[in-house]
């Protein structure tokens, strides 16, 4: 949890409750009597400065895959005996500061070196330019991830240098050289991002004093302009004074000394700080969800319990629930338990940074559940590939539209694992790895078909294929559509084949969303056909799924192609006639419902529903399709609801708001029975009881 959440958790919180948390975070020494002043000063660090540390490696593991680290107080360093300390080699100041915490090494990189950034007007791809409109510019603090992309952008290229970035990686806080004890250091330093570096100046008396103090004066931070990872535009970069704090951009061909950075490794053994975090990542859009409620009842002793279940790996998945969602195609999903997505979010935090790497270096073709793509970004981005490559429709080319077969139930656990396993351990080098491998596993391999809560009459599974259910699978075989590790999982299994298609096939353009994926092809039909067969064989002997054998098209470009429930055609694009029956289904359905007196109640629900169809149309060539939509409504609805512009949304009176009637139900007294009619049933329920009478529910049965 980020030092910002901290605090906001911890004012939500009763003075006991405020104590226990504070304690969880690191403050061991507030007591249990503790005045608000002092839990109001404890607090004031969770926004500043929280401390300093001597970060060190415990010499006996640094020849293990992940060397146990060891943060240390300048009291505890100093005080300790020669012979104790000696078990340990310094790298670093640990600093935790504001939202973030890092590594400062030691010394300047090569003894106060200076070093180009790299060659004038070199853009590097994935970097944001902050330029003069810098909004989020303090918000980059994540320098490892910068200088990823500068170094393998530098690869790719052929005579591309980027001194700063390379000395800075490169950067050996100690080595085997100058000491035998030790092996050289495996730290992963990087060149710091700009919200890093003014962190030198913003606490540099504190960074030198305590420099000075352990490891002598020659370590101090020097009264110089120092490199950050953060770009301005192709030309420049920024750079800070750690004298006056004075920030700005410049030429990256100048030379400039670099003070690098590294991560700081929480001992998540030690501390459910991470498990906060993902508690309130999973909150949000469902913190009034039942389960969540009632987990919530007692919230830091339910993560702290499912921490230690974790730690101790004797962690289980619980039941999911199961439900049909009939439109727009009947499907199953499975609902995972509150506890288990928190532990989906734990994992998802540390598996996602991965996949976007490997995402990225795959130009992006994928845009099912990322941030900053979607549906929209899927259609616009194909459409867009369409008229580049025939140069604006000029030259002739093939549609290739595929689709896997029950994909998310033909998913193989077995060689989705050995794929999660492989990138872990080969990319993932932090100190919860092993909590991270163990977590995996038990979500995978967990087999929500033999235990689960059926929300959903049993009936409306009447009808679902099997390819459709997890109910028919064997264990090892299908992940279930609902949960966000699937979602992830499906992403990561469909790469193998983009991988294939791009350095394999050599595919001249490919766009993906998920298991549905279009192929632009300029080489004629024949070829086309060649290319869907290789494409069966791989996905069969490669990753056990097969081709939706009804959904194999390839079609000259004039006629378009259906996608992401949109029809793309040359210079314009339509919604899809399944999205648009589906929208009619949906106004007929809340119109009966209009019909049968309960207009009030679902007036805001139908709202809704109706803005997000008409939120999507209103991207493409739907001015028509919009007003018949809006056209079919009832006219019952205009006593709830008015239509904004041309058929750009619905606005649902104000008298009709939840908010609204909430105040009404306050004002007249009966917040009661609005907010908690379960208590009156309770109450009810008491009564009788005490009168010797059985309660029963609604049907009568006990």
């Amino acid at each position: 949890m980020d030092n910002a959440n901290n605090s906001s958790i911890i004012l939500e919180l009763n003075k006991k409750e405020q104590i226990k948390a504070l304690r969880v975070v690191g403050f061991t020494d507030i007591a249990d009597d503790a005045t608000m002043e002092e839990i109001t000063d404890h607090m004031r660090w969770l926004g500043g400065l929280r401390d300093l540390k001597v970060a060190t490696y415990l010499k006996a593991s640094l020849k293990e895959d992940v060397p146990k680290k060891q943060y240390f107080t300048k009291e505890e360093w100093t005080n300790m005996s020669i012979n104790e300390k000696s078990k340990y080699v310094a790298y670093g100041v640990g600093i935790r500061v504001e939202k973030m915490a890092f590594v400062i090494a030691l010394q300047d990189v090569d003894n106060r070196t200076r070093f180009k950034w790299s060659s004038s007007g070199i853009n590097i791809p994935g970097l944001k330019d902050f330029g003069t409109v810098n909004s989020g510019l303090y918000d980059d603090i994540d320098g490892e991830a910068n200088t990823d992309l500068i170094l393998a952008f530098a690869k790719e290229q052929q005579n591309l240098s980027c001194p700063a970035a390379e000395a800075a990686r490169a950067y050996k806080a100690f080595t085997k050289a100058a000491d035998s004890t030790v092996i050289d250091d495996p730290t992963k330093w990087s060149l710091p991002a700009f919200g890093q570096l003014r962190m030198y100046y913003v606490y540099r008396e504190e960074i030198n004093k305590f420099l000075t103090d352990v490891f002598g004066s020659s370590y101090k931070l020097t009264n110089d302009w120092y490199w950050s990872s953060t770009e301005w535009d192709a030309g420049n970069a920024w750079y800070v004074n750690v004298n006056n704090g004075n920030a700005s951009y410049n030429n990256k061909a100048n030379m400039n000394p670099v003070r690098a950075v590294a991560a700081y490794q929480e001992d998540v053994y030690k501390s459910p700080i991470s498990f906060f975090r993902a508690a309130l990542s999973c909150d949000r859009n469902k913190r009034f969800s039942l389960d969540c409620i009632e987990f919530s009842m007692n919230s830091s002793d339910s993560i702290v319990k499912l921490w230690r279940d974790c730690i101790s790996f004797t962690y289980e998945p619980s039941a999911s629930d199961v439900f049909i969602v009939p439109y727009p195609v009947k499907r199953e999903v499975f609902g995972a338990a509150y506890c288990d997505r928190i532990v989906h979010h734990w994992l998802a935090e540390r598996i996602e940074p991965l996949l976007e790497a490997r995402f990225n270096r795959q130009q992006n073709v994928s845009k099912n559940c990322r941030k900053g793509f979607g549906c929209l970004s899927a259609v616009r981005s194909l459409a867009e590939k369409m008229q580049n490559l025939s140069h604006n429709f000029e030259i002739d080319f093939d549609i290739i539209s595929l689709d896997i077969q029950g994909f998310f139930m033909s998913i193989d656990k077995d060689i989705l694992w050995w794929m999660f396993e492989d990138l872990i351990l080969t990319e993932y080098h932090e100190a919860d790895r092993d909590l991270l491998l163990f977590l995996l596993k038990k979500t995978i391999y967990d087999a929500p078909q033999h235990h689960f809560i059926r929300r959903s009459p049993q009936k409306l599974w009447r009808g679902l294929p099997n390819d459709k259910s997890l109910m028919f699978n064997p264990p090892n075989i299908g992940v279930p559509i609902g949960k966000l590790i699937s979602q992830l999982s499906a992403n990561f299994y469909m790469s193998v084949l983009v991988d294939y298609l791009q350095n394999d096939l050599k595919v001249e353009s490919l766009e993906m969303f998920m298991d549905d994926f279009v192929i632009l092809d300029t080489h004629g039909r024949e070829h086309a056909r060649w290319l869907v067969g290789k494409i069966r064989t791989f996905l069969k002997e490669v990753l056990h799924v097969k081709l939706h054998p009804k959904k194999i098209y390839i079609q000259h470009y004039k006629h378009g192609v259906l996608y992401v429930g949109a029809m793309i055609k040359p210079r314009r694009i339509y919604i899809s006639n399944r999205t648009l029956g589906a929208a009619f289904r949906r106004i007929h359905a809340y119109n009966q419902q209009l019909l049968n007196g309960e207009g009030e109640n679902v007036a805001e629900a139908f709202v809704t529903t109706m803005n997000s169809y008409l939120g999507l149309m209103i991207h493409y060539d739907t001015y028509n399709k919009r007003k018949k939509l809006v056209s079919l409504m009832d006219k019952g609805w205009y006593k709830y609801v008015y239509v904004y512009g041309h058929f750009q949304k619905l606005v649902l009176r104000k008298q009709f708001k939840s908010s609204e009637k909430i105040k009404k139900h306050i004002k007249h007294g009966k917040f009661k029975q609005f907010f908690m009619p379960e208590l009156e049933e309770m109450g009810a329920d008491t009564a009788a009881s005490k009168r010797g009478v059985a309660a029963v529910d609604k049907d009568g049965a006990p």
